[in-house]
């Protein structure tokens, strides 16, 4: 039951764990959703397109509990080659608490103390467009964490949220990742996704987290996505591995192309 409410969980941590798409509904490339457009994903981020070249990130659904905003800027437009970075803060401390709690929803110890955190993670994409329905993308980033206060509560030690928490206590995360993603028959979109991260607490070793999904675009207003995610990595009680399925609903408003 209480790895069942951590996998819950994931979707609370406010686009910390979400799946990317292809063409006009990606954001693993270095593209930008052109002025307007709207994407709106049922469990992960939502994004709107604004001006000069940029896209604003945010997932209002949970922003009273875990708020957090996003800016994502593309640097050049007419190339094969683009080049993007993207900048995000958070505030994970009220959810934190909610989950310090005897029963049901409770994850944390009940005496643990949550300490004032705000979250950065700061990265940059290259992406490459191979022929019409192609792309292959890196980022490179680091997830940091700024914590003020007496600080109290362990990590949670349970793959895929292991990786996103431990941050909080006075950490750094860089990572690197590679993505693959492209049109596989007409309408559905495939996307690949390897991302290694470096551990910098006293555990130390890498987390790898893969994922490998399909997008069903039944158009630019309406898609779905299906897949799975993998993780396995080094943790206090040892290394271990997890596989999960991924589902999501997405919706698209205004517009019917990105940025190039």
């Amino acid at each position: 039951m209480k790895q069942l409410l951590i996998i819950i969980s994931l979707f609370f941590f406010a686009g910390s764990f979400t799946f990317a798409q292809s063409d006009v509904w990606s954001d693993a490339s270095a593209s930008v959703l052109k002025k307007g457009r709207l994407e709106w994903s049922l469990l992960g981020k939502k994004r709107l397109g604004i001006k000069n070249n940029m896209e604003l990130i945010a997932q209002p659904l949970f922003f009273f509990i875990s708020p957090h905003i996003g800016l994502k800027k593309q640097w050049n437009t007419h190339s094969d080659f683009n080049l993007a970075s993207v900048h995000r803060i958070g505030y994970p401390s009220i959810l934190l608490k909610i989950m310090s709690r005897e029963g049901t929803g409770g994850i944390l110890p009940k005496d643990s103390t949550i300490p004032q955190i705000i979250t950065f993670k700061n990265a940059i994409i290259v992406s490459k467009n191979i022929k019409t329905h192609y792309f292959a993308a890196a980022n490179l980033g680091v997830e940091l964490a700024l914590s003020l206060g007496e600080s109290d509560f362990p990590e949670i030690d349970f793959p895929f949220i292991y990786r996103r928490t431990a941050v909080y206590h006075n950490q750094f995360v860089p990572y690197l990742g590679i993505h693959l993603g492209g049109q596989l028959i007409s309408k559905i979109d495939f996307e690949l996704a390897f991302t290694a991260y470096k551990m910098t607490n006293d555990i130390g070793g890498l987390i790898f987290e893969d994922k490998a999904v399909l997008f069903w675009k039944k158009s630019n207003k309406f898609g779905v996505k299906a897949g799975v995610a993998s993780v396995f990595g080094k943790y206090a009680y040892g290394n271990d591995a997890r596989l999960i399925p991924v589902i999501d609903v997405v919706l698209g408003f205004g517009g019917s192309q990105q940025k190039s």
